[in-house]
């Protein structure tokens, strides 16, 4: 009779054990379940708003940019980095019925890239090295914050990020003067990174984003770098683009 008692105990206990395991299970597949809607959901939301986006981006460059920047502005003002680096971009550059705006324009780019935008990033260093942020008349290039802004959008590891600091460096501009090291490991990066892209199939154009670059560019940037250095030094800069990782700082 005892033994019966404790075989039925045992019995229950188990079943207990197995039922809670089965409950556990399947409440892990319902969140592992609603996590992936979510991430679907989110995904085309932003998708979305992408769109959006470049439906104002495409607008202004029709000459629409006085209906345009209202609704740019609203967007941004609710959170919309990409509407945020796009107002900071027709306030910068002004234009098709949109009053230039230097210091707004700035604002909304470093706002934009303060909230981790890489697109913003890239903006602000094309906008400084070419002139466009310039305060006064004439365009008056600004080696110095264009390497600001360029290194921050390479450190991520972003391909364009890196050619166009690379070139920045092969340039070699009096304010930052000759840097062939560096300018050798950024191009040697961007290129590996772009003939990754492209073999994968992920390389896109961003409308949003002006500058040029590919493998084929970087590669062939990267060969007159390569002109500048000893045979160490481009040993020197091989090895340290072997070892860089995204989120490290580069050389300069």
């Amino acid at each position: 009779m005892l033994a019966l008692l404790v075989a039925s105990a045992v019995g229950v206990i188990v079943w207990t054990s197995q039922s809670r395991q089965h409950r556990t299970a399947e409440t892990q597949s319902r969140q592992q379940a609603d996590a992936q809607a979510q991430a679907v959901a989110d995904a085309r939301a932003e998708l979305a708003r992408r769109e959006r986006v470049d439906a104002l981006h495409q607008r202004w460059l029709r000459g629409d940019g006085a209906a345009v920047l209202g609704e740019a502005r609203t967007q941004a003002n609710a959170g919309d980095t990409r509407a945020r680096v796009l107002l900071g971009q027709m306030l910068l550059r002004g234009g098709a019925g949109v009053p230039r705006d230097r210091v707004a324009g700035l604002a909304a780019l470093e706002q934009a890239a303060q909230q981790g935008s890489v697109l913003a990033m890239l903006v602000l260093g094309h906008a400084y090295g070419t002139g466009i942020a310039s305060a006064g008349p004439r365009p008056e290039a600004q080696p110095e914050q264009a390497e600001h802004w360029y290194a921050r959008a390479a450190r991520t590891g972003d391909a364009r990020g890196l050619y166009a600091l690379g070139q920045l460096y092969a340039a070699a501009p009096p304010a930052l003067g000759p840097r062939p090291l560096a300018a050798h490991v950024a191009l040697d990066l961007a290129a590996r990174r772009m003939e990754a892209e492209a073999t994968t199939g992920t390389m896109e154009r961003d409308p949003l984003w002006t500058g040029d670059g590919s493998a084929t560019l970087a590669r062939y940037a990267l060969q007159r770098v390569a002109q500048q250095l000893s045979p160490a030094e481009r040993e020197q800069a091989r090895q340290t683009a072997d070892a860089w990782r995204a989120g490290l700082p580069l050389p300069r």
